[in-house]
């Protein structure tokens, strides 16, 4: 899905649009910003190295003319992977960092730009989402709190669900583990969850901008952790 003409008209303006050539990339895991494609296309590619440090690439999606994708700072990651953009011959684009996102104009548009950051997580978890839904898989409800017992699997069929996990522990793909935390994190379409211990969820489509950064850097670790995995 791509981003508003609205919004780029509102990106455009905080960062010179530049040329992002085949050769060139950008690590998803280094610096806070947003990167949107004004022309041609981006392939986002994840690399997990063996023993030797040569490891094969994963296509995990192409973002066209008006879609972005986000560059996060992350902390401990293993060496052996890598997560990155790669231009083609006509691609261009602008970057813009985190702190240049706070300019009054900007704030207006957080919520296309919200929604535009949430379009990109379901691209980004697609090869992962070749795990299939197990059977008698309950969709998350949105907006509320509510008890599961151990065993029970909850999915999210379409958009984003911000997860706060009151108390107990969920399982993301039967793998990674969600323990209790304040803190909501954005769990994109087509997952699902396992709940392994009794579990209280609260569930939000929507969380103030500092959480959802901090909430956005918590899922980018996941996505990893469950890449190392699959």
């Amino acid at each position: 899905m791509k981003a508003s003409t609205g919004l780029l008209h509102n990106l455009l303006p905080l960062a010179a649009e530049q040329a992002f050539v085949g050769s060139q990339q950008i690590s998803l895991s280094s610096e806070a910003q947003i990167c949107a494609v004004t022309s041609g296309f981006v392939d986002i590619f994840l690399r997990v190295a063996g023993p030797q440090a040569i490891g094969n690439k994963t296509h995990c999606t192409r973002l066209s003319e008006g879609q972005i994708f986000v560059s996060l700072p992350l902390k401990n990651l293993d060496p052996h992977i890598s997560w990155f953009a790669q231009g083609s011959q006509n691609t261009r684009l602008i970057q813009i960092s985190r702190e240049n996102l706070s300019t009054p104009q900007l704030q207006q548009t957080w919520p296309k730009l919200r929604k535009a950051i949430e379009n990109w997580l379901c691209n980004a978890w697609r090869p992962l989402a070749t795990v299939r839904w197990p059977e008698h898989t309950q969709e998350l409800e949105t907006n509320h709190s509510e008890q599961f017992t151990s065993g029970t699997i909850l999915g999210i069929h379409k958009g984003v669900r911000w997860l706060e996990v009151v108390s107990g522990r969920l399982s993301l793909l039967g793998q990674s583990t969600l323990a209790t935390s304040a803190l909501a994190i954005p769990i994109p379409s087509p997952l699902w969850l396992r709940v392994a211990q009794n579990v209280q969820l609260r569930v939000h489509t929507n969380v103030e901008e500092d959480a959802f950064w901090r909430g956005l850097e918590t899922c980018y670790a996941l996505f990893l952790q469950l890449a190392m995995k699959h």
